[in-house]
């Protein structure tokens, strides 16, 4: 993973993101924001197995 941007420091590490979101559950976007892009991408990149999609949705 690439990590989060730049910006994300401002909006708290992953962890004071997640405790905030208990209570602000709309805050759990920021890391959705921050990780999607990666997540979207790590299925594709996986070798596939024989006669199985690469995919796994």
């Amino acid at each position: 993973m690439s990590g989060p941007p730049p910006g994300a420091a401002r909006d708290g590490d992953d962890a004071e993101v997640v405790a905030r979101s208990l209570e602000q559950p709309e805050s759990f976007a920021l890391l959705y924001d921050r990780y999607a892009a990666d997540i979207h991408r790590y299925p594709p990149s996986r070798p596939c197995r024989a006669g199985r999609s690469p995919t796994i949705w």
